[in-house]
């Protein structure tokens, strides 16, 4: 499964988000964050079963300039929280190192960042396949990496 690469004015971000298994209600996942070549975080969250459509309609309603209220989080692992700045037009991905959500490391990723994140998850949901020219684009600017 391919990986996705985003990045920030500070961070680089990568996300691994595994097919879900037949008969299975979790997905494995695994979130990287590297700042000047430094690993700065790394986990491996489980999502429920339709956690990753929910992040895809709420990433596609930012896109389309719907006010957000509610950040996305996932259910049995709180270490990740997706929130949304229509103002700014920036989606804020909150990273904690711990589950007391004491110290965390935010990353700020614009517009297109996100349109990257709902291209990846539509791919692995299988709602595009690798041979259209949208996620070959992908591959060629570095954004999807791996196979």
């Amino acid at each position: 499964m391919p990986h996705l690469k985003l990045t920030s004015s500070d961070f680089t971000v990568y996300f691994w988000l595994e097919k879900r298994m037949e008969k299975s209600e979790w997905v494995s996942s695994t979130i990287e964050v590297s700042c000047n070549d430094n690993w700065v975080f790394r986990a491996a969250p489980l999502w429920y079963f339709n956690e990753p459509e929910s992040l895809l309609s709420k990433v596609a309603a930012f896109l389309q300039g719907s006010k957000l209220d509610e950040p996305f989080s996932l259910i049995d692992d709180p270490i990740v929280k997706f929130s949304f700045d229509q103002g700014a037009e920036v989606l804020i991905l909150r990273l904690y190192y711990s589950l007391n959500l004491a110290d965390h490391l935010t990353v700020y990723l614009d517009r297109e960042q996100a349109t990257y994140l709902s291209e990846y998850l539509q791919f692995c949901l299988d709602n595009t396949s690798k041979e259209t020219q949208a996620i070959q684009d992908l591959y060629d600017a570095g954004v999807f990496q791996g196979d």
